[in-house]
């Protein structure tokens, strides 16, 4: 039992001695955590999309353009007349409409309610951000600790075993 512990011990700590080297403190272990670890940024990109839900909202309380350009040409044919302008025969001519629509509700309860929900929106996402930040520090804190302790087996293991081969030399 006691060497399976330590097989065990000793390939954890291997397996994470590396990353161990590479952020030698706990708060270097964070740091890189905070950059790298993929549950943490999906909350940070759902937080950040949900920061749009504000301005999306604040879109209801702007006013609304609408711009229509139409151009015709009609065509017209004159059989008599007695117009020196438009004598018989076929004329074209264009016509152009132009229209420029601008609106501005005074009172929208739908628009304002929608805006407050967008409000609770964001606050929730940032708890929620809040929420991933906390797990992240815990799950990095519990993986640094896992490897503090797997090498100190591994290095109770060694020890064990360098007194265990001295004892049965001394021994034989």
């Amino acid at each position: 039992m006691l060497h399976r512990l330590g097989l065990v011990a000793a390939f954890t700590a291997i397996t994470l001695l590396p990353s161990l080297a590479q952020s030698e403190t706990l708060l270097d272990a964070y740091r890189l955590a905070l950059e790298k670890d993929p549950k943490f940024r999906g909350a940070q990109f759902d937080s950040k999309a949900s920061g749009t839900a504000i301005d999306q909202a604040r879109a209801g309380f702007l006013p609304t353009a609408k711009f229509d350009y139409e151009q015709i040409e009609s065509r017209q044919r004159i059989i008599s007349s007695q117009n020196p302008i438009f004598g018989p025969g076929i004329s074209t001519f264009p016509t152009n409409n132009q229209t420029l629509l601008v609106t501005q509700a005074i009172y929208r309860k739908d628009v304002i309610e929608r805006f407050a929900q967008a409000q609770a929106v964001v606050r929730q996402a940032e708890f929620t951000l809040l929420a991933a930040a906390q797990d992240l520090q815990l799950r990095t804190t519990a993986a640094y600790l896992g490897v503090l302790a797997a090498m100190d087996n591994l290095e109770l293991v060694t020890a064990e075993r360098q007194a265990i081969g001295k004892a049965l030399e001394a021994g034989a």
